[in-house]
């Protein structure tokens, strides 16, 4: 007995142990096949990704007659492909160097020849003279996928397509020149001999002093017979959000065209062809989640039929990247450009990662980016092809849009200083504000004393209106304060008679010599209205503001005096006045149609809401009915609400309303004081009689004869209210 009890201890540890692998075993063989499961299901999701890029990609083939009388003498040639070989690397064309000859640094990869980076020499990212310089337009992203702009995608040779996008093409050395940089890049296409049947050219040009990038693309045929072939490519697509986090995002992309009706070429117009960027990708999606067509930036059913497309844009707050034809650099005539139509005459649009893809992505994480696509074309044997394009990446700038070409091409259609729609923000004011506010800057060197004076050349332009507008309220304000007693004698009277009740009213007013023109107190700030939406917009877009600070930067050269280099307070005009900066990266709560940045304690916008109570307390007489006083209420709720709202505004904004509410309130002190000269001497309620024909007389008329009509009605009534009862 005592034997077994070992022997039967040692079978269950021998049994517990077999249990034990097998449950390990078992284990083991769940986790590995959950782990090929989630592979799978990778591989599964890249393979969609691939599928729907590829699908988005298609370019239509655009076959001419004298192509289709050819297409019988194409013969298919087996086993083409591209060569492989050449080795992986950035090549930098121009300068980052701000004492530089060039205005852009471009950078190209050898990867389906694509350019990876636009940065430009004269802007940095963040406020001073030195510091990182400011990047246009990248590699653009999207979660995992990534897209070169303006690299290779593929090229179909005699009915066969040969995918580029992967390859790495052959570079020559940079050739620096005293007018530019350039390098040449290539790509051969082998038959399954590996003879080359095709080569592919691109040049490369940057030129000195200049934001645009030229390149020259040619398809030389090396083989002995005619080739059909058709070029694909991207273009540009989403430039980099400049982190405009008042407004949220403001990418867009803008089509320009030869509109069909102008036969002779003369203008290029851009009428409805502005696409915001997040509309652009939820209809995209929601397009493509109902199998529909998707719908691109061009062809768009907003514009004419036949329209031809001369470039097109995708921009932020102060820059943007244009794709356009080679245009001469010195033309000046509209008839002289070339439309990218012309050269590429498929237009497409991608949104990836497609909906297939990734149907649960935010659409706002989603990117954008263009396909070009030439049609089908013959090339005999020893001969080439040409498909040239030119890339902007600059600012919105109106003084480098004034110099040829961009004269000629009218790249002022890229200068808008809109907020939803441009005919409500009063372009051509915007535009005058800003030219007048140049002017003063020309003057005095600075954009703070410039918009200053800005709200004094405008309040001394509405001064008169003002100083007529505020007396007649406060002389309003004091008769309606006398008349109070009669008046609640007539609503005693006239409790069950409104109508009678009026016709007293309006009687009374006349009969103490109270004219009812004198109740547009509120005009002078409805003619304030357009000129603050204006240069609101103005502001806010102005890329001549971007940067620039307030005062001749008294503030942060005074700091700098006792050792603190990094008080940001008004250095920058284009943003919120930083008087307290708590994080360098704007943290936003998102509201209903702006973003509240609190990173910093702004002082402007605190101080204009004082203003604006101090300015109500001075200006508002004393309510004298119950609906004047629950207007006068929801008016000090206002005065709060505004600040808060424009908190954070573009400092330059804040400081125009701040400098105009002040202006305001001072010369409403010496318009108070006269009106009270004028009651001490008996003068404020004299009665002056109308001026014959003028507005006031037209108002007195039109009142009485409005009171006649009221009488005839009620006389009228009452006759049919007898009648009625008999």
């Amino acid at each position: 007995m005592r034997i077994l009890v070992p022997i039967i201890a040692i079978a269950l540890a021998i049994l517990t142990a077999i249990a034990f692998l097998n449950k390990g075993e078992e284990s083991s063989q769940k986790q590995k096949q959950a782990t090929a499961q989630a592979v799978e299901a990778e591989k599964k999701v890249a393979a969609q990704a691939e599928a729907d890029l590829k699908a988005a990609e298609q370019v239509k083939d655009i076959q001419t007659p004298a192509v289709q009388a050819e297409l019988s003498q194409i013969q298919s040639i087996a086993g083409l492909h591209a060569a492989t070989g050449a080795k992986l690397e950035t090549i930098t064309l121009g300068s980052a160097e701000e004492d530089s000859n060039y205005d852009l640094q471009v950078e190209l990869s050898t990867e389906a020849a694509g350019l990876t980076r636009f940065t430009l020499t004269d802007y940095a990212v963040e406020v001073g003279p030195s510091g990182e310089r400011y990047s246009v337009e990248g590699v653009i992203k999207a979660g995992k996928y990534s897209v070169y702009p303006y690299a290779s995608r593929f090229i179909s040779i005699n009915g066969t397509e040969v995918d580029l996008r992967k390859v790495n093409w052959q570079t020559s050395d940079v050739v620096t020149k005293d007018d530019g940089s350039t390098v040449t890049l290539t790509v051969d296409v082998l038959n399954e001999q590996k003879q080359v049947v095709l080569q592919v050219i691109r040049e490369v040009t940057l030129p000195v002093k200049s934001y645009e990038l030229q390149v020259r693309q040619s398809f030389v045929n090396h083989s002995n017979q005619p080739l059909q072939i058709q070029w694909g490519q991207y273009a540009g697509g989403d430039v980099i959000d400049d982190g405009a986090a008042y407004l949220g995002d403001r990418r867009q992309f803008l089509t320009a065209y030869f509109p069909a009706a102008d036969k002779t070429r003369t203008r290029i117009i851009s009428n409805d062809g502005l696409l915001n960027r997040t509309a652009v990708i939820d209809q995209f999606i929601k397009d493509q989640k109902a199998g529909l067509p998707t719908v691109g930036i061009w062809p768009s059913e907003d514009i004419e039929a036949g329209s031809q497309l001369a470039w097109f844009a995708s921009e932020n707050r102060y820059f943007a990247v244009v794709t356009s034809a080679l245009v001469p650099v010195t033309t000046d005539k509209t008839k002289d450009v070339t439309a990218i139509q012309s050269v590429f005459p498929t237009i497409g649009t991608l949104v990836f990662p497609g909906y297939n893809a990734n149907p649960t992505m935010e659409n706002t994480d989603r990117a954008v980016v263009f396909t070009l696509g030439t049609q089908s074309q013959i090339i005999q044997a020893g001969e080439s092809a040409n498909a040239d394009f030119a890339v902007y990446a600059g600012p919105r700038d109106q003084y480098v849009f004034d110099t040829p070409p961009y004269t000629a091409m009218n790249f002022s259609e890229l200068i808008r200083y809109e907020l939803g729609c441009t005919w409500c923000t009063f372009q051509w004011l915007a535009k005058g504000l800003l030219s007048f506010l140049t002017g003063l800057h020309y003057v005095f060197g600075d954009w703070g004393i410039a918009i200053i004076i800005l709200v004094l050349c405008v309040r001394l332009i509405l001064h008169p209106i003002t100083r007529k507008a505020q007396i007649n309220m406060m002389k309003m304000g004091k008769q309606m304060q006398s008349l109070q007693p009669e008046l609640e004698k007539l609503k005693k009277k006239y409790a069950d008679d409104p109508q009678a009740m009026q016709r007293e009213q309006m009687k009374l007013y006349r009969e103490k010599g109270m004219n009812p023109a004198n109740m547009f107190g509120c005009l002078p700030m409805f003619l304030q209205m357009p000129i603050w939406v204006a240069l609101y917009a103005m502001l806010y877009y102005a890329i001549e503001l971007r940067h620039q600070p307030a005062f001749y930067d008294i503030f942060h050269n005074l700091a700098s005096l006792v050792g603190y280099d990094n008080w940001a307070f008004l250095t920058d005009l284009s943003s919120p006045d930083r008087f307290i900066t708590f994080f360098n990266e704007p943290h936003v709560i998102t509201l209903i149609f702006i973003q509240f940045d609190y990173s910093s304690l702004n002082i402007l916008p605190l101080l204009m809401g004082v203003v604006f109570f101090f300015q109500q307390k001075l200006t508002t007489p004393p309510a004298t009915t119950d609906q004047a006083r629950t207007q006068q209420r929801m008016m000090k709720f206002m005065v709060l609400l505004f600040p808060f709202f424009l908190y954070s505004a573009p400092s330059g904004l804040t400081l125009y309303i701040l400098a105009s509410t002040t202006a305001g309130i001072v010369d409403s002190y010496f318009i108070r004081k006269h009106v009270r000269e004028l009651e001490e001497s008996g003068e404020l309620f004299k009665r002056k009689p109308a001026k014959p024909g003028g507005f006031a007389d037209r108002m007195s008329k039109m009142l009485e004869e409005k009171q006649k009509q009221i009488q005839q009605q009620q006389q009228k009534g009452g006759k049919g209210g007898k009648r009625k009862k008999s």
